[in-house]
């Protein structure tokens, strides 16, 4: 195990291995800073076989985007966080990390719960390989956070498993994120607030689609969504304002209410979303 720092915000631990990383982001109010991209495939104390990233920590950052890459985790959540820290992160690029379990159920990826506070995620990047044995999964499943400009990659392992994608379980507010190569079950939100998400490369082989469940005033962009032979709706149970945008869509779909179909161009015009109440 690897680090330098005492932790405090003056002087943050600054880990430099795998091993390091883990010990000092479960640090309680710990301030932890990366000087340079961690690989778990290059620590020869690193077993690959942790249960999770427990952060207890206040803040884990970097200077520009840093890699963590190669963890992986067994038997239960990805990365889990606590209740009395905020958790901001910022420019880390968590590549190519594996989330095997087995068994029956949901696989977190980021796990942080129905809580009242808002761990922030800034300018960071998840590549994900999950690997899963069971009925049902969500490959990143996310509670109560926040997630600017941030960036979800599925990877090919991804592709031949009937199951849902993404899934965000707590309120996600003032976020806007992109979603890569999301396939086969798809995306579904919940408590979505005040959020832009945009979709890129998204396939599906299902007759619906849960975008989104209670959004308020937010917005999807999907950019060249590949649909089935049969009828995909994209539906909602809220009446809340949400707005959805499609662009070079392949298949059969339909935007069921309480979406709002728009144009790409639509979404860009500052005066119409204002005339439909979406914009003050």
């Amino acid at each position: 195990m690897k680090y330098t720092g005492t932790g405090t915000q003056a002087d943050p631990y600054v880990p430099t291995d795998i091993t390091g990383f883990i010990y000092c982001v479960a640090q309680t109010g710990a301030y932890v800073k990366l000087v340079s991209d961690i690989h778990a495939g290059n620590d020869p104390d690193y077993s690959g076989q942790i249960s999770a990233i427990n952060c207890n920590c206040q803040e884990v950052s970097a200077d520009s985007l840093t890699e963590i890459e190669g963890v992986t985790v067994y038997d239960t959540d990805f990365m889990t966080h606590s209740s009395s820290a905020s958790n901001r992160f910022k420019n880390l690029y968590f590549k190519n990390c594996e989330h095997a379990i087995s068994g029956s159920g949901e696989s977190y990826f980021l796990n942080v719960g129905s809580k009242s506070y808002y761990p922030k995620f800034e300018d960071c990047q998840f590549s994900v390989r999950a690997v899963y044995d069971g009925a049902k999964t969500y490959h990143f499943n996310t509670g109560t956070t926040s997630l600017v400009r941030c960036a979800v990659d599925f990877t090919s392992e991804i592709n031949t498993l009937e199951s849902s994608a993404f899934f965000c379980l707590g309120k996600v507010s003032y976020s806007n994120f992109v979603i890569r190569n999301a396939v086969k079950g798809g995306v579904r939100f919940a408590n979505l607030e005040k959020s832009a998400v945009i979709l890129e490369n998204f396939q599906t082989t299902q007759y619906g689609l849960d975008l989104c469940t209670d959004a308020v005033f937010s917005y999807f962009a999907l950019v060249n969504p590949k649909f089935g032979t049969s009828m995909c709706d994209i539906r909602g149970t809220s009446g809340n304002l949400a707005l959805v945008a499609l662009e070079n869509p392949t298949g059969f779909y339909s935007v069921v209410s309480p979406f709002i179909s728009v144009t790409p161009e639509q979404l860009k015009d500052k005066d119409y979303l204002t005339s439909i109440g979406f914009l003050p």
